[in-house]
């Protein structure tokens, strides 16, 4: 093996434990993404509240259209994170598969 093959071998797992490093924290902030949609969605103070306030009456006073319409921003941004760690997952996991499958040749 040259020199340079083992040099682009280092690189290529310190690239590998690099990726494998990113993967496992954002597989930790989808957890978390998950987990806090979750309770925001089963939680008596936000999520049980805002399909109260889409179920019920047609007219809401101001104080419930302003609690409404935070609790949505709220949801979605959670929604969000969700969706950015998901992808962000899925990425890793397609470069992690890219240098594996170039381990094998």
């Amino acid at each position: 093996m040259h020199n340079y093959d083992k040099n682009f071998l280092i690189l290529q797992m310190a690239t590998i434990e690099e990726i494998e490093n990113q993967l496992n924290i954002a597989l930790g902030k989808l957890g978390e993404a998950e987990k806090k949609l979750k309770e925001f969605e089963e939680g008596d103070d936000d999520g049980m509240l805002l399909k109260k306030l889409r179920r019920g009456r047609k007219e809401l006073d101001e104080e419930d259209k302003y609690e409404k319409t935070r609790l949505e921003e709220e949801e979605k941004e959670l929604k969000k994170d969700k969706q950015v760690w998901g992808e962000q997952v899925r990425y890793l996991q397609k470069e992690l598969t890219k240098f594996n499958e170039g381990k094998g040749n």
